[in-house]
């Protein structure tokens, strides 16, 4: 089990049929290694099924350095970008995930309990999930949570 403190109020228990976050905290790590790209695609439409881009920069100085689409990371066979923000050494990925990923159809339980964004700690990463609105957006990284909540608002 998994606790989320929703931001703002108190913790939710998640249990394993809600939202699993631990493929996303591997997929952050695996990411370390991507070198940067001088020009990452941004284009977010073949997932959010809307046109929809990615800032290349969020306030703060998180910088776009690395993105590409593919299989969700949960093993679902859904769609998924990851977006890699970096900022004097820090990294953060950001998952905006389909609406066919069953941890983001789950996440719909965990929404019904907890509305808007929640945050917790998953292998030692900082996760944020924003579950207000569709697409769900999930932020791991080793930044602040108020970095992690940032980089998570900033998505369409």
């Amino acid at each position: 089990m998994t606790l989320f403190s929703p931001v703002g109020s108190r913790p939710v228990r998640v249990g394993p049929d809600d939202l699993s976050v631990a493929p996303y905290a591997r997929a952050h790590l695996a990411s370390l290694s991507l070198p940067a790209e001088a020009s990452p695609p941004t284009d977010l439409t073949p997932v959010t099924g809307f046109v929809a881009h990615a800032p290349v920069s969020v306030a703060g100085g998180w910088k776009l350095v690395a993105a590409r689409q593919g299989d969700c990371p949960c093993g679902c066979g859904g769609l998924e970008t990851h977006l890699l923000y970096a900022r004097s050494g820090e990294q953060v990925s950001v998952f905006v995930c389909s609406a066919t990923c069953h941890s983001c159809v789950a996440t719909a339980r965990l929404r019904a309990r907890s509305p808007g964004t929640v945050a917790s700690t998953v292998e030692g990463l900082g996760v944020v999930a924003r579950l207000g609105g569709a697409p769900v957006v999930l932020a791991v990284g080793d930044a602040p949570q108020a970095d992690l909540l940032h980089l998570a608002a900033a998505m369409p």
